[in-house]
């Protein structure tokens, strides 16, 4: 751990602070440097799949007991500034598809890639748990193919089109309608005022 946040100006007692935030170029630091020490360009899929809902706090636990993926959704539209702060997102329909779409509020240049693999690997883990089943998805990111990707292209449950005009996350319209296995209206109006 020591060698990890060496150089990176993070604290070992900051990280047992729940509430407490790490800057973006701490972060940026940290990443770089995790990289570097483990060798594996594609760290950003082991860290995805790690990620669970629970991990983002009072956001996660109001989507998690939402009614419906769709639900979830638009919870994580309102208060995903709360938990990544670098990014914008926004979800609509496109024909009889529903689209989730990650639009950069600042430039994040070579963490673009970290940062787009780990989130669309989290982001399908956690949808898979909360429904209980694969989510079908396809994926549409900005940036070319990554040379460490085939190695890891079979975990993600859909295929993935590189060099595309945005970050996205593309459904079929009726996972919208998929009803959450911890789906608890009460617990989720009280995340939602936490948030």
């Amino acid at each position: 751990r020591a060698e990890l946040l060496e150089g990176t100006g993070i604290a070992e007692v900051e990280l047992s602070d729940p509430d407490a935030r790490i800057p973006d170029l701490a972060m940026s630091k940290l990443v770089h440097r995790a990289i570097r020490l483990t060798g594996e360009p594609g760290l950003a899929f082991y860290y995805g799949l790690q990620v669970k809902a629970s991990a983002h706090g009072s956001v996660g636990l109001a989507a998690m007991t939402s009614a419906t993926l769709g639900d979830a959704l638009l919870v994580a539209e309102r208060f995903f500034a709360l938990r990544a702060p670098h990014l914008d997102v926004r979800h609509f329909r496109e024909g009889d598809e529903a689209v989730v779409e990650f639009t950069e509020k600042v430039p994040l240049g070579d963490l673009l890639v970290f940062t787009i693999e780990s989130l669309f690997t989290g982001l399908s883990q956690i949808a898979n748990t909360l429904v209980g089943h694969p989510v079908t998805v396809r994926f549409d990111v900005t940036f070319p193919e990554p040379a460490h990707f085939q190695g890891f292209a079979h975990l993600l449950p859909g295929p993935m089109r590189f060099r595309r005009p945005a970050n996205r996350m593309i459904y079929p319209l009726s996972a919208l309608d998929e009803p959450l296995q911890m789906a608890d209206a009460f617990a989720s109006q009280k995340a939602i005022a936490e948030c």
